[in-house]
């Protein structure tokens, strides 16, 4: 929670575990990339939506508690309280150039993040059923990347279908299961060629009907 105030985004981890998992491959999750999306246009979508379900949860967390839902019962409101006090110190202690630069580091933080988002489920959707609910996540609904540089730096994140299959499996156990999709490049290499929309959905898009 300090690391993703520090970056200015606490909405992230309040999203993705109440919203991101329960509604991934759906219309309702604002970071599953829509097939045909550049990633420019995904992060102007993801990123206001995100912060809108992460206040959204942080709201309800207080409400349940029977707190205030503008004081430090909302964990959204907190954590951004602890994001100002950080930035306030640090331009204090070194000045406005500093603080300049730690939003400067925290926006491409941002940026990193929902890039990984935007290229572990781009075009995957779930089917809808005929009671109008969603099948459940399988390895097929998010990319997976079996490259040693990007699972080593991320802590095996790039396996990801296993962390939304089983979501309480810690990081460093997951495993890479059969059915997942893989990225022809490793997290990485996947950023760089996502910042070219055009080159990215020429290679993505025939993988995702199979």
């Amino acid at each position: 929670r300090v690391l993703l105030a520090s970056a200015f985004y606490p909405q992230f981890g309040l999203e993705h575990d109440r919203g991101h998992h329960r509604y991934v491959g759906t219309p309702s999750d604002p970071v599953t990339a829509r097939r045909g999306e550049g990633l420019w246009a995904f992060l102007a979508r993801a990123i206001p939506g995100c912060t809108a379900d992460g206040y959204r949860t942080g709201r309800t967390q207080a409400e349940r508690r029977r707190r205030s839902v503008l004081g430090p019962g909302n964990p959204f409101l907190t954590d951004l309280a602890i994001a100002l006090g950080l930035l306030l110190t640090v331009a204090w202690i070194l000045g406005p150039a500093a603080a300049g630069a730690w939003l400067a580091a925290s926006a491409f933080g941002v940026f990193l993040l929902e890039s990984v988002e935007y290229i572990q489920h781009y075009g995957l959707e779930r089917r809808q059923l005929e009671d109008g609910s969603f099948e459940r996540v399988a390895a097929r609904h998010s990319w997976n990347s079996n490259h040693p540089i990007g699972r080593a730096l991320l802590i095996e994140l790039p396996r990801h279908a296993d962390h939304h299959a089983h979501a309480a499996r810690p990081y460093g156990g997951l495993r890479s299961l059969e059915g997942a999709p893989q990225l022809p490049l490793g997290y990485p290499g996947s950023i760089l060629m996502a910042t070219v929309p055009p080159l990215w959905k020429r290679v993505m898009d025939p993988r995702i009907p199979a």
